[in-house]
C-alpha cells in the first residue's frame, strides 16, 4: 500500500485580496477568515483528515494553520482540529447532504492562496483516498485599528458626560 500526499491549492480571483480603505494612521490588526469546502455526501466522497495552510505574501512561503476561531460541520458530525492544525472528521451517515467544514481562523497577513493537504491511502473511510471538493467558498474581514485621535475624541466624550453627571447629581 503507498502513501501518497493530496494537495489543492486554490487562489483568490482577486491577486492579493482586496485591502480596505484606510484612513491615515490606521492599520490591520487582523483578518479573519471564513472557508467552507463543500465535499462528498457520503465515506467514500469526504475527507477524514487534512490540514490548510495560508501563503505569506511578504515571504512566498505556505505554513499550517494551527489556531482555529473555530471549526464546524453542516451534518452535525463531530468535527475537530488539534495543536497541529490536523483537522479530523467523524464519517457522514448515509444519504446526508453535501459535507460542508466551515473553517475559521485570523491572521496578521493576507493571502491570495490556501493549500489543502490530505494524506491518502487505498481506499475505505478514513483513507482519503477518493474525494470530492466540489466547491470552495471564502470569505475574508479585517479588523482595523483606529487612529490615536479616535481615541482622544472617544476620552474627551466621556470626560464631558462624567462632568455634566457629576454637576448634575451634585448635592
Amino acid at each position: 500500500e503507498t502513501d501518497m500526499s493530496h494537495m489543492i491549492q486554490w487562489t483568490w480571483q482577486n491577486d492579493p485580496i482586496p485591502q480596505p480603505t484606510l484612513a491615515p494612521g490606521q492599520s490591520v490588526d487582523y483578518y479573519t477568515y471564513t472557508i467552507n469546502l463543500y465535499m462528498g455526501y457520503d465515506s467514500q466522497h469526504s475527507l477524514r483528515k487534512y490540514s490548510l495552510s495560508i501563503k505569506d505574501l511578504d515571504t512566498n512561503q505556505f505554513s499550517t494553520i494551527q489556531n482555529y476561531e473555530s471549526v464546524s460541520n453542516a451534518n452535525d458530525n463531530t468535527i475537530s482540529v488539534d495543536a497541529n492544525g490536523l483537522i479530523t472528521a467523524d464519517q457522514p451517515e448515509a444519504g446526508a447532504d453535501l459535507d460542508i467544514h466551515t473553517l475559521v481562523f485570523k491572521s496578521n497577513k493576507v493571502t491570495n492562496s490556501i493549500i489543502l493537504t490530505t494524506l491518502a491511502r487505498g481506499g475505505g473511510w478514513g483513507t482519503n483516498a477518493n474525494f470530492v471538493l466540489s466547491e470552495v467558498e471564502g470569505a475574508v474581514s479585517a479588523e482595523v485599528v483606529p487612529e490615536p485621535s479616535d481615541f482622544a475624541l472617544l476620552l474627551g466624550l466621556f470626560s464631558i458626560l462624567y462632568i455634566r453627571y457629576k454637576k448634575r447629581f451634585k448635592v
